[in-house]
This record gives structure tokens, C-alpha cells and sequence, in this order.
């Protein structure tokens, strides 16, 4: 009998000592993937930030150009630049106080289209400043893109015009692709509502993981002024 006992409290101490051990490897493991989510997660805002900052640049240029105030040659400016950063930019447009699209790349626009309920001219509106947008799906490129706007103001201070440019991001789809083949992680990007952004979830990470048996590493804004798109990355269990 104190043989076996002896025996049991033996394999009770190293199924113990397994199991802490196991423990111990789960949450080096867990750290090391919530490390790696960081990083990533840093590189996409450090990289969106540069990305932003550059468009706005170049929105304050083309709204700095007197044509972009004029009536037929509005497109000018708008062209000359998009012409120059095809690779960076998927439009540059111009809109009225109203929300009317009223200048595009190709010329001034002689029809109705309302673009008063956009998050980047609402915003514009109101702080009659530089903003960042909402995350869109390019009518030039198909491509996902982030509007940037900024406003040209009137001798009293009131709007002229809301300029706005879409920052093409498929460098994100390269990010995501990344997490996925070197670190085993799922990037997703969620909008207010916590839904999926539709142009990412065809890639490598989601076919490849599927939608069960993941953990939720992080969950925080793209940008710290941009609460309306979330970066979600999980860790496949």
C-alpha cells in the first residue's frame, strides 16, 4: 500500500509538473504572439500615418493651386497630381458647401452626385480642417482606400470647397498576408459596427485559418484620431 501511494503522489507531482509546465510554454507562447501583434499592428500605424500625412500634403497643394478654385479648369490641378501619385492615390475630387460633387480629374461635373453623407466631408465640414475619412472601395482602382479631405476657405472664414483624396492601402493586404505566413496571426480590420471590412476577407489569413479556434490578441484604432476602423488580430489556437 505505501508503495502505491508512493507511486500515485510520483505520477499525481509529474502530471502536475507536466501541466505547469505546459502552462508556462501556453503563455510564452500567448506573449510572444501578443509581442508579434504589437509590432504588426505598430508597422500598419506607423506605415498609415506616413501614408496620410503625405496625402495631405498633396491635397493642400492642389488646393493651394488657384485653378482648383476655378470654374472650367478646376480638373487641372486635380489631374497634374493624381497623374503624379497614380500609385498612391485612386482620385482627387472637389465638392461643394452642399455636398455635390462638383469637379472630378476629368473635368467639372454637371450632374447630381451627393456625397453630403460621407464621414470625410461631414468631418471637414465641421472642423474645417485636414480629417481622416472612412475606409472605401475605389470607383477609379476597385481597390480599398482611405479618404483623406481637407477644406479651401472664403476671405470670412466659411467653406468653399471640400477637396478629398482616396489613399490607396492594398500595402494592408501585404501586411495581413505577412502576419499570416510568419507569424500564424489573423489581421482583421473592423469598422464601427465591429463588421469585417468585405475587401479583406478574401485574404491568405482567412482562407487559411478559417473563422473558429481563435483567441483574440488586440483590438485598438488604426489610428488614435480614427475610432471608426478597428485592427483586430488573433491568434490561431
Amino acid at each position: 500500500m505505501q508503495k502505491s501511494t508512493k507511486l500515485l503522489l510520483g505520477a499525481t507531482v509529474a502530471v502536475g509538473v507536466g501541466v505547469a509546465l505546459f502552462v508556462v510554454v501556453l503563455d510564452r507562447l500567448t506573449n510572444d504572439s501578443r509581442e508579434a501583434a504589437l509590432l504588426i499592428y505598430e508597422s500598419m500605424q506607423n506605415s498609415l500615418g506616413e501614408s496620410v500625412a503625405a496625402g495631405q500634403e498633396r491635397l493642400r497643394s492642389v488646393i493651394d493651386d488657384p485653378r482648383a478654385l476655378s470654374g472650367e479648369n478646376c480638373h487641372l490641378p486635380l489631374s497634374e497630381e493624381l497623374a503624379k501619385y497614380k500609385e498612391h492615390h485612386d482620385v482627387f475630387l472637389r465638392i461643394k458647401p452642399d455636398g455635390m460633387l462638383d469637379c472630378t480629374p476629368a473635368g467639372p461635373v454637371d450632374k447630381d452626385v451627393d456625397l453630403s453623407e460621407r464621414l470625410y466631408f461631414k468631418k471637414a465640414i465641421e472642423s474645417g480642417g485636414p480629417v481622416i475619412g472612412e475606409f472605401l472601395v475605389g470607383k477609379v482602382s476597385n481597390e480599398p482606400v482611405l479618404a483623406v479631405s481637407n477644406v479651401a476657405k472664403n476671405d470670412d472664414g466659411s467653406v468653399r470647397y471640400v477637396f478629398v483624396t482616396g489613399l490607396k492601402l492594398t500595402w494592408l493586404k501585404s501586411v495581413i498576408e505577412m502576419a499570416s505566413r510568419d507569424h500564424g496571426l489573423v489581421v482583421e480590420l473592423h469598422d464601427a459596427a465591429g463588421v469585417p471590412l468585405s475587401y479583406f476577407e478574401d485574404s491568405s489569413a482567412k482562407r487559411t485559418f478559417g473563422q473558429s479556434s481563435r483567441a483574440e490578441l488586440i483590438r485598438l484604432p488604426i489610428l488614435p484620431d480614427q475610432i471608426d476602423v478597428e485592427v483586430v488580430i488573433l491568434e490561431q489556437l
